[in-house]
Formats: C-alpha cells, structure tokens, sequence
C-alpha cells in the first residue's frame, strides 16, 4: 500500500517502470554526490556500457575502458586526459582535461587549449581508443542523505531529511527527496516535486549512442 501524502500536498501516484535498456555502472566516489552524468564507452559486444560519474573523483580516459583514478596522482606522469568535475555541486558539469601533446578530439575538433567543459552527447576520442560519449544524464538511485549545512526540506511532505536516511537526489534539478518505506516521495508521483522531470528509479536512460 501506498504512504498516504496528502496531509502534505503529494499528488498523483508512482511512475510506471520501463524495460529494456541499460543498467549503469558505478565511478567508486565516496561522501555526497557532486554532480551527476554517464559516460558511455564500447563493450566487448559492440554496445555501449553506462559510467556513472559521481562526486570529486577523476576519470582516466587514456586507458580502455576509462576508469576512475584511485588516490592522487602520479608526478611526472599525468594521463593523456582527464574527465573532472567542473565544481563542487555542480549537477552533470565536467570538464576534460588533455595533455597538449596528446591526440585528443571532441566531436572531431582537437582539443587544442587543453580543456574544455563538455556538453551533452559529446563525442571524445583519446587517441586511437574507440569514441566514448559524454551525457549529463543519469538516473536516479537511492542512498542515504550525507546531510547539509542547514536543513534540506523534502519538496514532496515539507519535512526535513536527516542524515542517513533513504534520499533520492533528482539527477535533473539536484533536489532531494525521501524515499523511505512510509515515505516513498521521490515516487509517490511520476514526477519530481522540485522540477517535474520524469521520477523513476528503474536505471533506464533516454539517450544512448547509436551503436
């Protein structure tokens, strides 16, 4: 059964889940997500493989696949290029960082300064690595509330979300919801309470690369 909502402004009723499409992966991040997007690099069968990028973590994509830097990095001997958060919070802005002798392209244009903020859908290619597809899409997850500053207010039942509990962070507006057993808001309603995209919570994406 249903939480009842009402008392708190909840309407409508959960998102139908869909079926058939890819199921992510995960960067190992730790702490609180800093801003969520996909990369998509080519799997063993022709496909594409989903990426999550989350949190303050770098990708190395000079090796095949790209993977998430542990630790520091090495002196002296920096990957040809880099994928990093653009700034803390900033939901789906990343930027690539290249090393100027390095064969680095995005969307067929060499990346001839070094850097560049990536948009949505962008093509990057590392040297003579198969292309890997930038997208600030990611689907939602739930996980426990790192916590703020101040209080964070569900934008579904008005009440605050403690730290720990089950949250869903909008991966469209960034904004958090409960999602607890009594108090499922992130789904209550096909939509998100904060921004009106769609609230699901099946890992499906809207965009793929064509194969």
């Amino acid at each position: 059964m249903k939480a009842d909502l009402r008392s708190h402004g909840a309407p409508g009723s959960g998102p139908q889940a869909a079926e058939g499409r890819p199921k992510p992966e995960a960067a190992a991040s730790p702490g609180r997500d800093q801003g969520a997007a996909t990369l998509w690099f080519k799997n063993e069968a022709g496909g594409f493989t989903p990426l999550v990028l989350r949190g303050d973590g770098a990708v190395d994509l000079a090796v095949e696949p790209p993977r998430a830097v542990q630790g520091a990095l090495a002196a002296g001997a920096p990957p040809a290029a880099l994928l990093l958060p653009a700034r803390r919070g900033a939901l789906g802005a990343w930027v690539l960082i290249a090393n100027p002798q390095a064969e680095v392209r995005v969307n067929g244009f060499r990346l001839a300064m070094g850097i560049r903020a990536l948009g949505d859908r962008d093509e990057i290619r590392v040297g003579h690595n198969p292309p890997v597809y930038f997208s600030r899409e990611a689907p939602a997850e739930v996980q426990p509330f790192p916590g703020a500053e101040r209080p964070v207010p569900c934008p579904r039942c008005r009440l605050a979300i403690e730290p720990g509990e089950a949250a869903v962070r909008c991966p469209s507006c960034g904004v958090w919801h409960h999602q607890l057993d009594d108090r499922p808001c992130y789904t209550y309603a096909p939509h998100c309470a904060a921004c009106g995209a769609p609230a699901e919570l099946n890992g499906d994406y809207r965009w793929v690369p064509e194969v």
